[in-house]
């Protein structure tokens, strides 16, 4: 048990060391922490993972950035049931398990060739879940409670930090000030703007008319990427 406790302790201090520095930066600098950490080869942070608002914080690696894309996509899986429920949500083998997420599921294997693992957390203060947090192995991965533990407690560690820094940015629904800017408006900030320009078209709330365009999508077999540039 000793062991445990010292090995979550030094997770916990080495993320905090990540989250000295610039602010700026601070989304990738926990991301690559977190990898370092749990030994995992990828991971993403996303905001408000659970809703249509939904929206990147940082990334390491192309297979994590198409895990945020497919779940943007389809609306559900890992990161997105660890934001609404508030629970870790352990894939050890995706190559082989079956996930709770019908159309992630469907798609996971095709979309996430490279990834063989996937450890979704809640990012949380207190009872309030603003996001989520992910990483990503390349080889199946299960993961013993006492490890899963050490692991949730170093995304609570990243996720106090993100709130510390950005602050007065969460309260006021201010622009957040994290790269790759350029990344966020391509996959996300366009396709919002899009959305809200169908629902004014039809005359439809937001939510619907982004799922008529997750739904085109998925059924056509194209990126939303391509969906807005169409809409647009």
């Amino acid at each position: 048990m000793a062991v445990v406790v010292v090995e979550r302790w030094s997770a916990v201090r080495r993320v905090s060391q990540a989250a000295a520095g610039d602010t700026s930066g601070l989304p990738g600098r926990l991301c690559h922490a977190l990898c370092g950490v749990l030994e995992a080869d990828w991971a993403v942070m996303s905001l408000l993972s659970d809703t249509p608002g939904r929206q990147l914080l940082a990334v390491s690696g192309m297979p994590a950035l198409r895990l945020e894309e497919l779940e943007f996509l389809v609306g559900e899986g890992p990161c997105h049931s660890a934001s609404l429920t508030g629970h870790p949500m352990m894939i050890g083998d995706l190559r082989h398990q079956v996930t709770p997420w019908p159309f992630f599921g469907t798609a996971a294997r095709e979309v996430l060739p490279r990834v063989g693992a996937i450890h979704a957390f809640p990012l949380r203060w207190a009872d309030e879940r603003f996001g989520a947090a992910a990483v990503l192995y390349a080889q199946p991965r299960a993961t013993p409670w006492a490890q899963t533990r050490q692991a949730a407690a170093a995304v609570d560690t990243a996720a106090a930090a993100l709130l510390d820094s950005y602050r007065t940015e969460f309260l006021q629904g201010a622009d957040l000030p994290w790269e790759p800017a350029r990344l966020l408006e391509t996959h996300w900030g366009a396709t919002h703007r899009a959305a809200g320009a169908l629902a004014l078209r039809l005359g439809i709330p937001f939510d619907e008319a982004l799922a008529r365009m997750r739904a085109l999508a998925f059924t056509t077999g194209q990126s939303l990427r391509d969906i807005t540039t169409y809409l647009t």
